[in-house]
């Protein structure tokens, strides 16, 4: 049985565990670590420099995922603040983020340049602080923390999340699985995103070794699965859409400490396959409901998609019609949600968060989620799909009207459509169509603008110059002529010049005339290429999202190449330059450095096979 049969607060948790296994590490991540006793002891300092804030006090987290960021949160819940993750990466968002929030201070590990926007808040830094030993007081009607789902509107939408919300969540989607004290659990979210809550507290407040897999290999489904061989991991969360990816890879049949993986984030496609010794969950919550409500054990046999699965302990959920009184099992309509987890809704949005959070029948609130589902009669709930312009990509929120109005704040923008399009065989994508007043706004500025904004769906960018966009003679927008022309229309252009799906490539001599023509690896890594953007062409120096490529698929294209060389290639590393020949050469160095390490025992070894 669990030492710890109810989490009544999560710093407490984690106290007690340093209490009883001092010496123990807490967190591993990028060659460092820190055992519980050191992870409790450097929040003591920092919270003490937070004690005179008051309770439910905003303090931004402005540090990289890490122990440095660990210790910030620990340390503001210690005091009773409310603290908020502020991405040092994006700057421009974080200070939109932290202003909008209300930050009274600013925890931030030393060295990182100060936020935009944030002038005359202090700023703590994140280190081994001295500080006398103190337990927290358990508030659990304070604000957590706050996470922020969207800011394309123009000013960010943060929701509120009671501390009681969060540790019903991890007190019950523990119970699933009990975990062990001193096994290895891996963390492979962004610290910006709700989830983060899972990576962290399920495996500190039951005395487990948390893993957080480093930046240049968590996006990488093979080096993920690598990992967890390696360290023995018993479990871990991963986003649905590369957690799909990491089952798919033969290195996970090396895992054999693997025991739970839960996917969450996007729906799920995958079924437990023969000789998994694994469980396999399904997680299925908004942000308004921290984390997760409804987890379900996948089932290997059965039709359609898994099923979502039934509701944790402690949720109420409510499948209603148009006129939110609800239907019978096996009839569609849209889940409501009420009980512990829920949030307190909007901050500083009382409008929006009155229209998201309706009364409920006998007293309290429920939250409408947008989702439609349908109740299966064993109780597991199958996902039909979103009531709203709202979209998920890659577990990725975001509005699609906010986007519209962020591009056309841009100079030179005339009008603008935004809609979430799966291509043929492809993945799904926010595709951004714009018209241009004049010289217009280019390709590259829409970019650069909704990637900072939306760093969760970057690499699921489609953007577009057209001439007009199909409205109808009100104005409003044709969607259906819209998306047949999507389906039919040309998927990229680089440099001005339209390539269509299996047309000619364009004449690229003028162009650049020191190009050189593609290496053997490169016409390996284009073949690739080419087979996950079902392009008939494609050419070295092509960007491959530009090309119509996304974050996901450029994952499938990493993996075969990777296993064609077997070598690993960072795709951070790819990012820097998404190129056919860019990665040509990065797989061309990776197989000189494996020549470079074998041994003369090594290359006999290899005689004698041959």
């Amino acid at each position: 049985m669990n030492p710890i049969s109810t989490i009544r607060d999560l710093v407490s948790c984690v106290d007690r565990q340093a209490a009883e296994r001092p010496d123990q590490i807490a967190v591993t991540h990028a060659g460092a670590s820190s055992t519980y006793a050191q992870l409790v002891a450097d929040s003591y300092g920092v919270a003490r420099r937070l004690a005179g804030l008051g309770p439910g006090a905003v303090v931004g987290v402005a540090a990289h995922r890490g122990i440095a960021s660990i210790v910030a949160e620990l340390a503001a819940l210690r005091a009773g603040a409310t603290y908020v993750v502020l991405d040092p990466a994006h700057p421009v968002r974080a200070g939109l983020v932290a202003a909008d929030a209300g930050c009274v201070a600013v925890l931030s590990e030393p060295g990182l340049p100060p936020l935009p926007g944030l002038d005359g808040v202090p700023t703590i830094d994140i280190g081994h602080l001295p500080g006398a030993p103190w337990a927290p007081a358990v508030h659990p009607d304070l604000p957590a923390y706050i996470c922020y789902t969207s800011g394309t509107t123009g000013r960010p939408k943060g929701v509120l999340v009671p501390r009681r919300a969060i540790t019903s969540f991890i007190d019950q989607v523990s119970r699933l699985w009990w975990p062990k004290p001193g096994e290895a659990m891996a963390g492979v979210c962004d610290a910006t995103w709700d989830p983060w809550m899972f990576d962290v507290w399920v495996p500190l407040v039951h005395g487990c070794h948390l893993h957080l897999i480093p930046d240049d290999e968590r996006r990488n489904p093979a080096a993920i699965a690598r990992y967890l061989a390696s360290h023995d991991i018993a479990a871990l969360f991963m986003p649905t859409a590369i957690g799909e990816l990491v089952l798919d890879s033969p290195l996970l049949r090396t895992a054999r400490s693997l025991r739970n993986v839960v996917l969450g984030g996007d729906r799920l496609t995958r079924r437990p396959q023969p000789g998994e010794s694994f469980a396999l969950w399904n997680l299925y919550g908004p942000t308004e409901a921290a984390v997760g409500v409804i987890v379900g054990l996948v089932e290997a046999e059965g039709e359609g998609f898994p099923s979502l699965g039934p509701a944790l302990p402690g949720v109420g959920l409510t499948v209603v019609d148009d006129g939110l009184r609800p239907v019978p099992d096996g009839q569609e309509g849209e889940l409501l949600i009420d009980g512990a987890q829920l949030s307190y809704g909007y901050l500083g949005r009382p409008r929006e968060t009155a229209l998201a959070f309706v009364p409920a029948d006998g007293g309290g609130r429920r939250y409408r989620t947008g989702d439609f589902v349908r109740r299966r009669p064993d109780g597991r709930f199958a996902f039909v799909g979103r009531r709203d312009r709202q979209v998920s990509i890659h577990g990725a929120r975001i509005e699609l009207e906010g986007v519209e109005a962020l591009v056309r704040r841009l100079p030179g923008t005339l009008d603008v459509a935004a809609t979430a399009h799966r291509p043929a065989n492809g993945d799904l994508r926010l595709t951004v169509l714009v018209v241009p007043d004049g010289a217009g706004t280019g390709v590259g500025t829409v970019r650069a603008a909704l990637r900072e904004h939306l760093p969760g769906a970057g690499g699921s960018l489609d953007v577009r110059v057209v001439p007009r966009l199909p409205r109808r003679a009100d104005g409003s927008l044709d969607t259906e002529t819209l998306r047949a022309a999507l389906d039919t229309a040309p998927i990229r252009a680089v440099d001005g010049a339209v390539r269509s799906r299996g047309g000619p490539a364009p004449d690229r001599a003028d162009e650049d005339p020191d190009t050189a023509p593609p290496s053997e690896i490169e016409e390996i890594v284009l073949t690739a290429w080419r087979s996950a953007l079902g392009l008939a062409e494609a050419a070295p120096d092509d960007d491959f999202f530009a090309c119509g490529g996304t974050s996901l698929s450029a994952m499938r294209m990493l993996n075969q190449v990777q296993a064609a060389f077997d070598v690993e290639v960072s795709i951070g590393a790819f990012l820097d330059d998404p190129t056919a020949r860019h990665l040509g050469a990065l797989i061309t160095a990776a197989v000189e450095e494996r020549l470079d390490e074998l041994t003369a025992d090594d290359f006999g070894s290899l005689r004698e096979g041959s």
